[in-house]
């Protein structure tokens, strides 16, 4: 059996993140004999993931452990020129395998264009570590939602505390930003929400 593991977060809060982080990653690979860990993403988050991942890869030497990145090129020359002028986060000789996405669709709404990486990353997982909290929304919930629906096994690696300081905080907010962000948690767009509640999707996003 293969374990494909996808990650999904941005911004950390919790002092014990990369605890739970590795803590995450090891049980995928003691569970599994062969791990491939997928990243597309750019940001400090994919940094840590992918240090851990590292990190475990070099713990385990007996295990068949992948790293892999995405990346939208549709040729491995347009990919080579794209890690020759640093697009990519991840340097070539930590990189045991490049994933190409096919080409997008013309008409693909442009929230999918913007997250297509991702979005193939967790299509094409069996697993996703994640550190997202749903009460935040963002684009992030239209990824945890399609991780829910392609049934991957969810490991959750938030903080029980910060998700009730959370909850907490958003009380303190009027009655329509409350539902702006319980809309949002839902995966509904700005222009739905604003919609639904007669203001402009630049409105919802605010």
């Amino acid at each position: 059996y293969v374990a494909v593991c996808s990650f999904l977060g941005s911004e950390i809060y919790d002092l014990d993140f990369n605890q739970k982080l590795r803590k995450a990653i090891a049980k995928i690979i003691r569970e599994n004999d062969k791990v491939e860990f997928l990243f597309s993403q750019r940001e400090s988050f994919a940094h840590l993931c992918l240090a851990a991942a590292i990190e475990a890869k070099l713990q385990w030497p007996q295990k068949d452990i992948t790293i892999v990145q995405t990346a939208k090129s549709e040729s491995a020359d347009t990919l080579k020129e794209q890690i020759r002028k640093t697009d990519t986060f991840i340097l070539p000789c930590i990189t045991d395998k490049i994933a190409l996405l096919p080409p997008s669709p013309k008409r693909e709404i442009r929230i999918v264009v913007d997250h297509r990486e991702e979005r193939w990353a967790i299509e094409h997982s069996t697993h996703l570590i994640s550190y997202h909290y749903p009460v935040l929304g963002g684009s992030e919930q239209m990824l945890y939602n399609l991780a829910k629906k392609k049934k991957l096994k969810i490991m959750d690696i938030t903080n029980k505390e910060t998700v009730c300081n959370i909850s907490t905080l958003t009380q303190q907010l009027s009655e329509k930003e409350q539902q702006i962000l319980k809309m949002d948690a839902k995966g509904l767009t700005n222009k739905q929400i604003g919609g639904k509640l007669g203001i402009s999707a630049s409105g919802a996003q605010r």
